[in-house]
């Protein structure tokens, strides 16, 4: 899926004419050899393709919306977060949100692992508290990120994470 070009025109029900109009500002703009249009729709069909539910879903095709501490290139400013949650919905967005302003992938793996249950939000420097639920979610969006990109390196490492056998492992669905 990562050398795919997608189309804005893709029909699917999930994704509303005002997403597609967001979607829209990214098609310009580069990320690992391609468009951030192309990631971030090849990351939702990864995690579409998992089984995930439709907010995990929805956060991953907005997951770098914000811009990311390696990917510096916001779509959207912090300050028009109502507008993308009014889009997408508030729990879909605020995964978005996490996964935007918190270091990772390591941090995710630290997090799972008990070495602490709090997250650093890189824009305000507040500590947030990330539960189970949630840490496996955002792993989840991490993964199929990673994947979408073709880094492969730390898929064994969420897989374990995340006890999920299959699709997570095999290339041929990438």
């Amino acid at each position: 899926m990562s050398a795919a070009t997608h189309n804005l025109d893709v029909q699917d029900p999930e994704i509303s004419p005002e997403m597609k109009a967001v979607l829209q500002w990214t098609t310009k703009t580069q990320h690992s050899g391609r468009t951030l249009y192309d990631h971030l729709l090849g990351t939702y069909h990864l995690l579409r393709e998992w089984g995930c539910d439709r907010d995990v879903c929805l956060a991953g095709l907005f997951h770098s919306i914000y811009g990311t501490e390696v990917f510096r290139h916001p779509t959207v400013h912090l300050n028009n977060r109502e507008m993308i949650t009014r889009i997408i919905g508030h729990k879909a967005e605020y995964l978005a949100y996490r996964f935007c302003v918190t270091k990772r992938p390591e941090v995710f793996i630290l997090a799972h692992a008990g070495a602490h249950r709090y997250l650093a939000d890189m824009k305000t420097g507040l500590a947030l508290y990330v539960g189970e639920k949630e840490l496996e979610q955002l792993c989840r969006i991490e993964c199929a990120n990673l994947i979408e990109q073709g880094d492969f390196r730390l898929v064994p490492t969420f897989q374990t994470i995340l006890k999920k056998p299959g699709p997570l492992m095999r290339r041929d669905r990438v």
